[in-house]
């Protein structure tokens, strides 16, 4: 966990850790929280701050069962307290620099480490950010970057946009041979409006410290080898208008909080390890033009609240594991142009009244896991003027077998015959 900090005085970070403790010589009917033999961190082995920070950490104990216990008391202590002290409840405060050992200890004596770092307070401003985006990912070797590091004004660095005070409103350095992690530090540009780093080669996890950028309307990370879980913290850029995530190995579901973006039009999170179910809040993203979820593995069934997404022009739902039958409410996006579902588990008959959506432009709902559209008339010759449609008709399965019955009853020397064996509805 990375905990950063460059403003002078005292700043209070709430860090909920948990220690995890299992009995040590019990049996199986021992529960008491004083037979203790592990204890785990849950915010691993080390961590950073500064002087003046505090960060609460608070511990739960199991029992030999794995179950919680809830009366259990755990001792905190630090080796040094000149570099940090920690008290009964567990919170740490940063008094100087230097590193020390918290420890957390059951009354039975096991205990786990943390490694408390207290790194000097360092003055932020632009330019020492962006240095730090350029030393962790591996500036030297950029494919272009002019003007970077040197003292020149910070419009002039490649890729870097400001405005009339040189605050640094936009980084667009996509295709650019970057490597290495996104750096936390960026959470302080306060000015970013857009934060462009597609096409690289980025790993690690995605900051959550991109959370603190107020002003961000556009943050596009696709195409690299980000992993991890969105951070939920995402969900605070109340003025992004677009999210492209796409093309990475993300994993997790995604976060409930990114229903809070009430300015987004565009979610790329397509082609990435993301499970769980689509979250109904999407539903809330009132000026939602574009949903990419495609090529995950999410489960669950299609929620009936994407179908308040008036202004959704393209729904992409397709390499997924979606089950269910589609809701009724989809028919109620007349902007739409593109929807595409194949590839799914999804059931059932498609809502008729999809028929409707005249904006519609492509329409692919094959290999699915029974999903079919209506055979009806009005439906089929809907089809028909749609560009791009790709999926089975309800009635087709029913048209085979009379098709059979046709041939083997010597259906051509019936003294009537008529629409037997032609495309369309079968009544």
């Amino acid at each position: 966990m990375r905990l950063n900090s460059n403003l002078v005085g005292v700043r209070t970070l709430l860090v909920l850790g948990m220690a995890a403790a299992i009995a040590a010589g019990c049996t199986d009917d021992m529960t008491e929280p004083s037979r203790g033999a592990s204890v785990q961190i849950a915010q691993g082995a080390s961590m950073r701050t500064v002087p003046g920070d505090t960060v609460r950490l608070s511990a739960s104990v199991l029992d030999g069962r794995g179950q919680p216990v809830p009366e259990a008391v755990v001792r905190w202590t630090s080796a040094e307290e000149t570099v940090a002290r920690v008290d009964a409840s567990g919170l740490v405060v940063a008094v100087s620099v230097g590193s020390t050992r918290v420890t957390a200890t059951t009354a039975s004596g096991a205990s786990a480490d943390l490694i408390v770092t207290v790194g000097p307070i360092r003055k932020v401003n632009d330019r020492t950010t962006l240095t730090a985006l350029y030393e962790a990912t591996d500036g030297p070797n950029w494919t272009e970057n002019e003007g970077w590091l040197t003292d020149t004004p910070l419009g002039t660095w490649h890729g870097v946009q400001t405005d009339d005070q040189e605050r640094v409103t936009g980084i667009n350095l996509s295709s650019n041979a970057l490597t290495g992690e996104i750096p936390p530090e960026l959470g302080y540009l306060t000015n970013l409006q857009e934060l462009v780093l597609s096409s690289n080669d980025l790993t690690g996890e995605i900051p959550p410290e991109l959370g603190n950028l107020a002003n961000l309307q556009r943050l596009a990370l696709s195409e690299n080898d980000l992993t991890g879980e969105i951070p939920p913290e995402l969900g605070n850029l109340a003025n992004l208008q677009e999210l492209d995530l796409f093309s990475n190995a993300l994993t997790g579901e995604i976060p409930p909080e990114l229903s809070n973006l009430a300015n987004l039009q565009k979610l790329y999170l397509g082609r990435n390890d993301l499970t769980g179910e689509l979250p109904p809040g999407l539903g809330n993203l009132a000026n939602l033009v574009w949903l990419s979820l495609h090529s995950n593995a999410l489960t669950g069934e299609i929620p009936p609240e994407l179908g308040n997404l008036a202004n959704l022009h393209y729904l992409d739902l397709f390499s997924n594991a979606l089950t269910g039958e589609m809701p009724p409410e989809l028919s109620n996006l007349a902007n739409l142009r593109s929807l595409y579902l194949h590839s799914n588990d999804l059931t059932g008959e498609m809502p008729p009244e999809l028929g409707n959506l005249a904006n519609l432009e492509a329409m692919h709902w094959d290999d699915n896991a029974g999903l079919c559209a209506p055979g009806t008339r009005h439906f089929i010759d809907f089809a028909a003027e749609i560009l791009r449609t790709d999926g089975p008709f309800c009635h087709e399965a029913d048209a085979a077998v009379l098709g059979v019955f046709y041939e083997l009853a010597s259906g051509s020397s019936w003294s009537s015959s008529d629409g037997w064996l032609q495309p369309g509805p079968l009544s």
